[in-house]
């Protein structure tokens, strides 16, 4: 979670969208219980930030595994 957070800020969005971006990493950064979560994101830092998010929202794990297929 030392990374640049700026690498992974959607490309085009307004600066209001952006800036509530910033603030929400710049809370997490600080948040001292958020120690589990910087935990999790550096053992499965292989996997991607987007996978691992996906899962938190719920996907289904066989969706992420092998290639996309787009219909």
């Amino acid at each position: 979670m030392e990374e640049d957070a700026a690498r992974f800020e959607p490309s085009h969005q307004n600066a209001y969208v952006l800036s509530v971006y910033q603030q929400e990493i710049d809370k997490l950064k600080k948040d001292q219980s958020a120690e589990d979560i910087r935990g999790l994101l550096s053992s499965y830092k292989k996997l991607g930030y987007a996978n691992i998010s996906r899962l938190a929202l719920g996907t289904n794990p066989r969706i992420l595994v092998g290639p996309v297929v787009v219909h």
